[in-house]
């Protein structure tokens, strides 16, 4: 625990990987750790695919059903999201903090920035109208906004949504055995296929 919170977190400012905003910039944490990519979903792909192997020869040769593994399913998904995602719990206070302080340096430098700004093209812009469209203090202080809103956006607990959906996919796709093993696959085609409409 002492070593997770002497870790040197800092705000830094990425480009979006998104094409449709790849202007666009963002304040990100960055952690160099996808234990979800890299260990934790092939791990349960590998005992999800062994578990469902034991759960479809049980409904083949001892005449069990579907119904009989909705709890123990339920439960393989709670103990896997839990090794997956339980050890970034350690990093929510230090988010938390490294996010309050953000808020506070981000607002405070935008506020200054705000008051200049309303001192020069506000209360002193006479004269000065035909300069406030090509003044860099405008684009400056959206630059500033923009940073503020993305670092007040900082998720305390760095959950990733493609990283969720990875470890939910690598559980249910070695279960499909198990379920073709009841359903005939043109009902369960059926059933994805109605879904998805």
């Amino acid at each position: 625990m002492d070593s997770v919170d002497c870790l040197p977190l800092s705000l830094v400012k990425v480009r979006s990987a998104d094409s449709s905003n790849a202007p666009r910039q963002a304040w990100r944490l960055r952690i160099s750790w996808h234990v979800a990519d890299t260990a934790i979903i092939p791990t349960t792909l590998v005992a999800a695919a062994a578990i469902g192997a034991n759960w479809r020869e049980q409904i083949l040769r001892h005449g069990l059903h579907l119904i009989n593994f909705k709890f123990p399913a339920i439960i393989l998904l709670a103990i896997m999201l839990i090794v997956a995602f339980g050890p970034l719990l350690f990093f929510v206070p230090l988010l938390g903090k490294l996010r309050r302080q953000g808020i506070l340096q981000y607002g405070i430098l935008g506020q200054i920035h705000s008051m200049e700004f309303h001192k020069k093209w506000i209360e002193h812009r006479e004269g000065h109208e035909e300069e406030l469209l090509a003044a860099p203090e405008i684009s400056a202080l959206i630059d500033l906004s923009g940073s503020f809103v993305n670092v007040e956006g900082l998720q305390p607990f760095p959950l990733d949504k493609g990283a969720v959906v990875g470890l939910v996919l690598s559980i249910a796709i070695p279960m499909l055995p198990v379920v073709l093993a009841e359903i005939p696959f043109v009902e369960v085609l059926k059933g994805l296929l109605s879904a998805v409409k």
